[in-house]
């Protein structure tokens, strides 16, 4: 019924904006209690269980960066989930579509676990610059080295432009494949979706 109401483009933007407002509403509670409990410490270190947490030690820009890469890899990868997932008409294969996704995620996340104890290598500095790998590492570069302003600039540019584009992308897929409800989508029926102007 909601899609002879409104438009697949507007449906998949609403979707991808909610989730993201849920995402950011969580952060912003975990914030919030972390600040809460700093206060209420006297702004001392923090300890739980063999972790001591130091909020004093978090700038402003820190947590500036935190958010710019956080919306901006969440709507890149949003727009690319939901582009997979209007291609399935069955909840079953919905991991099979999403599977290459779902692994440059991971990659993603790994080479953020390494690049925190390399934050200034070679390799950590030059994945940043692609867009699956930007958000995570860009924020393990900002937080965990002295890098320079106009050196956030380059790759949260092309993050920015990867983020256009994904949308754009998922626009024409999704409002073909939300249209194909019941039929596999074909790779040709997918092409066409991309190429259709």
């Amino acid at each position: 019924m909601l899609i002879t109401k409104v438009r697949p483009v507007q449906s998949l933007f609403g979707k991808v904006i909610g989730v993201g407002l849920a995402g950011l509403t969580q952060f912003l509670l975990i914030v919030l209690g972390a600040v809460l409990w700093f206060l209420l410490s006297g702004g001392q270190a923090v300890r739980i269980g063999g972790l001591s947490l130091d909020l004093s030690a978090v700038s402003g820009a820190t947590l500036f960066y935190f958010v710019l890469f956080f919306l901006l890899g969440y709507f890149f990868y949003a727009s690319l989930y939901a582009a997979l997932g209007s291609l399935v008409s069955r909840a079953e294969e919905m991991n099979n579509a999403t599977m290459p996704l779902s692994i440059l995620v991971m990659l993603a996340f790994f080479a953020g676990m390494v690049a925190l104890g390399y934050p200034d290598s070679v390799w950590t500095a030059v994945a940043s610059y692609i867009p699956f790998f930007t958000p995570i590492l860009m924020f393990v570069r900002v937080g965990m080295t002295d890098i320079s302003p106009l050196a956030v600039v380059p790759p949260t540019l092309i993050l920015l432009a990867s983020v256009a584009g994904g949308c754009l992308l998922a626009a024409k897929i999704y409002s073909v494949g939300v249209l194909l409800y019941g039929q596999r989508p074909t790779m040709r029926a997918v092409w066409k979706a991309m190429t259709y102007r």
